[in-house]
C-alpha cells in the first residue's frame, strides 16, 4: 500500500509540473463589451468551460499582456462561434436533484456570466455547475429570465419523480407557432432537446445564432505494440522459498479504445487498452534447510501469458507550437486476464496463478499526428495470492509505439 501510495504521489507531481509547464492559452479571437457599451474585439483564451466562469482573460493581440475582464466591468464576452456568455442577475435555484418532496423552488439571486445557448426571439441560457446544469428562457422584448423549472424528488413511497413545469413555461413561451403541444410533451430537459426545440422555434421566427455546438463524444482507435521488462519474485514456504526470477524482455500487443471528451478542448479523454503479454523464466534457487543450501536446488520456472486490460482516464498537454504535437499522461486500472494454463513451479511443487489479477497502471506518452510512444509502469501484482503462505511480486514496465488507426 505505501509502495501505491508513492507512485501515486509522483504521478500527482509529474502531471502538476506537465500541467504548469505545457498548458497552452488557447486565445482566440472574440468580442468582448463593457457595461459602458464599448465593445473591444480582442483575443479570448477559450478555456472550454465545464462551469460558468466569474471572470475571462483576453488580451488585445498576440504580443498584448494579458488582462482579466470581470462582472463589474463586462456585460458579456463572445468567442468565436463556440460560446458566448452575458452578465445576468436570475433568481435560481440549484437544488433541483433528488430532493425529499415536491416542494416550492426556493430561488437566490445570483449575478453571473450565464451561458447563451441559442439566441434569438427567444432566448436559452444555461447553467453548467459540474454535472448539474440549469436551463433560463428569455424573450427578447423582456429583461425578465426565468429558469426552466425541473425538479426530481421522492414521493411518500419513496419513489423518484419529476416536476416537469418548465414545459408549461415552454408552451406559454411558443404559443401554437408552429411547435405543437404533442412536440413540447417529448422535451426532456437537457440541452440538446432543449436547443432543438429553441432552434425550430426560432426559425419560425425569423433569425437566429445556436452556440456551443460541440456535444458529440470523439473516437479514436488505435494499434499499439512493443516491449515489456518484467521480473518475478517468490517468496513464502515459512521463509524456505525466496526466488528472483531473471527478468526477461516480451513482446505485447493490443489495441487501445479511446473516448474523448467534449470539454476543455478535448483535454481529457477515457479509455480501455486490450493488450496480449506473455512472461517466461526459469531458475535455480537452493532451499535454506542445511548449512550447505547448494546441495539442495531445485528448478524453478513460470510460464504466464495475458490480456491486461487497462481501463482509465487521460490528460492531454499541448506545447503551443502545434496542435498535432501533443504529450499524454495515462492513469488506470488494470484488469489481468489470465490466458496460460501452465503452473509457476517451484521444485516439486506448483503455485496456481490467479484467474483475475488487478493493479494499477501509470505512465505517459508523445503523440504526433497518428503516430506516437508511449511509456508505461505497472504497479506489482501478486500472481500467487490464491495459494496460502506464499507471496509474490510481478512488476514490468513497458514502451509502446502507437499508430492511430480511426
Amino acid at each position: 500500500m505505501k509502495l501505491l501510495k508513492s507512485k501515486f504521489t509522483h504521478f500527482i507531481i509529474l502531471y502538476l509540473f506537465l500541467n504548469y509547464t505545457f498548458a497552452q492559452d488557447n486565445f482566440e479571437k472574440g468580442l468582448a463589451v463593457k457595461t459602458n457599451g464599448v465593445e473591444i474585439n480582442c483575443l479570448i483564451n477559450n478555456k472550454d468551460w465545464i462551469v460558468n466562469p466569474s471572470q475571462f482573460e483576453y488580451k488585445l493581440d498576440e504580443n498584448s499582456e494579458t488582462k482579466i475582464g470581470t462582472l463589474d466591468e463586462f456585460v458579456s464576452f463572445t468567442v468565436g462561434d463556440s460560446f458566448k456568455y452575458t452578465k445576468e442577475t436570475i433568481k435560481v435555484d440549484r437544488n433541483i436533484e433528488q430532493q425529499e418532496s415536491n416542494s416550492d423552488f426556493s430561488y437566490q439571486e445570483e449575478t453571473l456570466f450565464l451561458k447563451l445557448i441559442v439566441e434569438g426571439t427567444t432566448s436559452l441560457y444555461q447553467i453548467e455547475d459540474g454535472k448539474l446544469s440549469i436551463f433560463f428562457i428569455k424573450d427578447k422584448n423582456s429583461d425578465n429570465i426565468e429558469q426552466l423549472k425541473f425538479k426530481t424528488f421522492y414521493n411518500q413511497k419513496y419513489k423518484l419523480r419529476e416536476n416537469n413545469s418548465f414545459r408549461k413555461q415552454l408552451y406559454d413561451a411558443f404559443g401554437s407557432k408552429n411547435i405543437k403541444v404533442e412536440d413540447i410533451k417529448k422535451i426532456n430537459y437537457n440541452l440538446q432537446d432543449l436547443k432543438s426545440i429553441f432552434k425550430r422555434y426560432n426559425k419560425s421566427m425569423g433569425s437566429y445564432r445556436v452556440y456551443f455546438q460541440k456535444t458529440k463524444l470523439k473516437y479514436n482507435i488505435y494499434a499499439k505494440a512493443g516491449l515489456s521488462s518484467i521480473t518475478y519474485d517468490v517468496q513464502g514456504g515459512d521463509g524456505l522459498v525466496n526466488i528472483n526470477f531473471p527478468g526477461q524482455t516480451s513482446f505485447r500487443a493490443g489495441a487501445e479504445f479511446e473516448i474523448v471528451m467534449p470539454y476543455s478542448n478535448d483535454k481529457w479523454s477515457v479509455f480501455a487498452t486490450p493488450t496480449y503479454q506473455s512472461y517466461s523464466s526459469e531458475s535455480v534457487a537452493g532451499i535454506a534447510l542445511s548449512e550447505n543450501p547448494s546441495e539442495l536446488t531445485n528448478f524453478n520456472s513460470i510460464e504466464y501469458s495475458s490480456l491486461e486490460i487497462p481501463v482509465g482516464v487521460r490528460r492531454y498537454f499541448t506545447t503551443g507550437t502545434s496542435s498535432d504535437f501533443k504529450f499524454y499522461l495515462n492513469a488506470a486500472y488494470v484488469f489481468d486476464i489470465e490466458l496460460s494454463s501452465e503452473q509457476i513451479i517451484l521444485g516439486e511443487n506448483s503455485l496456481v496463478s490467479n484467474n483475475l489479477g488487478l493493479n494499477f497502471m501509470l505512465g505517459g506518452g508523445v503523440q504526433y499526428k497518428d503516430f506516437g510512444i508511449e511509456f508505461l509502469y505497472l504497479t506489482p501484482r501478486d500472481l500467487a495470492d490464491d495459494n496460502p503462505g506464499f507471496f509474490s511480486d510481478y512488476k514490468s514496465i513497458a514502451v509502446n509505439l502507437t499508430y492511430k488507426l480511426f
